[in-house]
C-alpha cells in the first residue's frame, strides 16, 4: 500500500514539474528596451536626441514612445518614433523647462511579447534665473528691483537699484546652481558726482561649512561684469558695502544664478536656524 502511495505521489510531482516547465517555456516575455542621451546636462529650451534598441522578435520597423517627466509629475508622451529593422531608434525632444528631466521609451505588447519599458534616463536641465523673479528672505527698505538700467548702452531689463549700503537679498540656492552674474555700475539721478565707490559683497553658505564672504570693488561709473562660482551654495547673499546716502544709486544689471531649477526653492522656516 505504501509502495502504491508513493509510486502515485512520484508520477504526480512529474507531471505538476512537466507542466510547470511547459508553463514557463509558453509565458510571454517582455521586450527589452534600451535608452541613453546624447548629452550629460542640458539647457532650457534645447532640444536633445534620445536613443536606443528594442530587443525581441518582430522589434523592427515598430513603434516606441518617449515620455518625459519633471521632479513630481506625470508622464507625458513628447515623441513616438519608428523602429530600424534593428530595432534601433531615435527621437529628437525638447527639454523646455529647467530642473532634473526624466525619459523613457516605451515598446506596446505584440502577440509574442508583452510591453517593453525602458530605465529611466535623468538629465540636470539648466536655466538662467533673474533675481528679481525669485523672492529675497531678507532685504531693507533702500532698493528696488526688477528695473530696466542701460549699462554701457545695454539694456538690462531685470535690474536692481540701491541707494544705499544697509541692504542685502537673500536666496535659497540649495545646492541647485553653479553660477552667479550682474554688470554693477553707478547711476546719478540728482546733484553732483559720487566722491566714493561701492562694492558688490557676495556671501555664500554651504552645508555644514562657515560662510564665506567676497567682495567686488565698483569703480566709480566703470561698470563692471561680476561672475562668481556658486557651485554647491545653499544660500546666496546679495549685498553692498560703503554706498552712503547720496544723489546717485548702485545698479545691478540684471542679476542672475544659472541652476538646474525651474524657479529657486521656497523658503521655510528651518532654513533660517
Amino acid at each position: 500500500m505504501r509502495k502504491t502511495l508513493l509510486v502515485v505521489l512520484t508520477t504526480l510531482a512529474l507531471v505538476l514539474g512537466f507542466a510547470t516547465l511547459a508553463d514557463a517555456a509558453t509565458a510571454k516575455k517582455s521586450f527589452k528596451v534600451s535608452i541613453k542621451s546624447n548629452v550629460a546636462t542640458s539647457q532650457a529650451g534645447r532640444f536633445i536626441v534620445i536613443s536606443g534598441k528594442v530587443s525581441g522578435p518582430g522589434a523592427g520597423g515598430k513603434k516606441v514612445k518617449i515620455q518625459r517627466q519633471y521632479i513630481g509629475g506625470a508622464w507625458t508622451n513628447v515623441a513616438t518614433v519608428v523602429t530600424k529593422k534593428s530595432g534601433k531608434y531615435k527621437a529628437v525632444v525638447e527639454t523646455p523647462q529647467g530642473g532634473t528631466t526624466s525619459f523613457r521609451a516605451i515598446k506596446a505588447k505584440s502577440s509574442a511579447r508583452k510591453a517593453g519599458v525602458s530605465a529611466t534616463k535623468a538629465l540636470p536641465v539648466y536655466k538662467w534665473l533673474y533675481l528679481d523673479h525669485e523672492p529675497p528672505a531678507h532685504g531693507g527698505n533702500d532698493y528696488q528691483a526688477g528695473l530696466a538700467e542701460t549699462i554701457s548702452g545695454v539694456n538690462y531689463p531685470h535690474s536692481f537699484r540701491f541707494t544705499q549700503g544697509s541692504s542685502y537679498l537673500q536666496y535659497k540656492t540649495a545646492g541647485l546652481c553653479t553660477t552667479f552674474t550682474t554688470r554693477a555700475d553707478y547711476n546719478v539721478f540728482n546733484g553732483p558726482q559720487p566722491a566714493d565707490e561701492y562694492a558688490l559683497v557676495l556671501i555664500t553658505e554651504k552645508a555644514n561649512s562657515p560662510s564665506v564672504q567676497k567682495e567686488y570693488e565698483v569703480p566709480l561709473f566703470q561698470p563692471k561684469t561680476v561672475t562668481q562660482s556658486i557651485a554647491g551654495v545653499r544660500r546666496l547673499t546679495v549685498a553692498l558695502e560703503t554706498l552712503n546716502a547720496s544723489p546717485y544709486y548702485a545698479a545691478l544689471g540684471d542679476p542672475k544664478v544659472y541652476c538646474n531649477a525651474e524657479r529657486l526653492p521656497s523658503w521655510v522656516g528651518i532654513d533660517f536656524i
